[in-house]
């Protein structure tokens, strides 16, 4: 896990993970409850016999996380929209919801890292609930990876923000990881406190009217680029072989201004608290609750393993309810899909 010093009044740190904060949030922040705090009344004191519960892990766990286990089980219903029961019924009753053993597994996971009732059942619903599924807009914003890949992420970044940068170095290993099969999507919100994080926005979108987006990208999010002032931009610009002049103009242009503030409006639609902020098949990756090192992975696979249930049944996905809906449909795939957009 990361565990980087707080940039004072910008930045949060959980256990496992901080952002650049943006001043503009209204939401409060709660403070939980330590983990193992027993002050929490679980509403189920029903025994739950995990030698019926077939493939779950729940040997890993000590008596007492396996009572933490069997409330949340108890109390928490499927995954599976069509499937109105609690997680146990779902597993022991063999429901055709192929996400249940999964979900109860992920919640094997939260009970082993200490966390309290609230933060695990949070965690479960914001990976689960089909509320919590949302409608991106992708169209004309650049991406890499495969055009029809069955997974989408969706990343509002800044490029002064230091977790941004760990992010990019993440998800750039995360894009090797799972070639072919994970379209990433990027979107531009600078932070009002970092000074130079809106010239940066503009430098990269202009890089991408000559098709040098994702060098740019990768330039700015280098450990090496510190300065994002415009002698600092220009110089990069120069390094990448643009069309200086060009690159200027497009920087200060309307039509780039017009884009980055089409980006910031969603984030803020979508109540972007802090960068980088991450979606997934339309499904928040909350920074606050889940790690990027421990559990984007997992939460990739997992949705790998629904789309390959609907390549096979026909059917709609499981792991993420509505999420086909949460991207614009892919158009066929060009000769170039593989290379993304530039």
């Amino acid at each position: 896990m990361w565990r980087v010093a707080a940039i004072a009044g910008f930045a949060v740190i959980n256990l496992s993970l901080t952002t650049c904060r943006s001043n503009s949030s209204n939401e409060s922040a709660t403070t939980p409850a330590a983990p193992g705090d027993d002050s929490e009344t679980p509403s189920s004191d029903r025994s739950v016999d995990f030698g019926k519960l077939s493939g779950v892990n729940a040997s890993v766990l000590t008596h007492a996380e396996q009572k933490r286990l069997g409330e949340h089980i108890n109390e928490l219903l499927a995954p599976c929209p069509d499937q109105p029961v609690s997680l146990v019924e779902c597993i022991t009753q063999e429901r055709d919801c192929e996400t249940c053993v999964p979900a109860a597994n992920f919640l094997v996971g939260r009970v082993q890292r200490g966390d309290t009732r609230e933060l695990v059942q949070s965690a479960f619903r914001a990976r689960f609930s089909p509320d919590k599924v949302k409608s991106i807009d992708t169209a004309d914003s650049p991406w890499k990876g495969t055009e029809d890949a069955p997974v989408t992420l969706v990343e509002w970044a800044d490029f002064e923000c230091p977790f941004c940068r760990m992010a990019a170095a993440e998800l750039d290993n995360l894009m090797k990881r799972y070639h072919g099969k994970v379209k990433l999507v990027f979107k531009n919100y600078p932070l009002p406190a970092h000074t130079h994080a809106e010239a940066a926005a503009r430098a990269v979108l202009a890089a991408r009217k000559q098709g040098k987006f994702w060098k740019m990208h990768a330039a700015l999010f280098d450990p090496a680029q510190t300065n994002f002032d415009k002698p600092a931009l220009l110089e990069v610009a120069k390094r990448l072989e643009l069309d200086l002049k060009q690159f200027e103009a497009d920087m200060k242009s309307d039509e780039v201004g017009k884009v980055l503030e089409k980006e910031k409006e969603q984030a803020q639609e979508l109540g972007l608290r802090g960068t980088p902020m991450i979606y997934i098949n339309g499904r928040k990756f909350d920074l606050e609750q889940f790690d990027l090192r421990e559990d984007l992975g997992p939460w990739i696979e997992l949705e790998l393993e629904a789309a390959s249930q609907k390549a096979a049944t026909g059917g709609a996905a499981v792991a993420a309810p509505a999420s086909a809906s949460a991207v614009p449909p892919a158009p066929a795939p060009s000769a170039a899909a593989a290379q993304g957009s530039p």
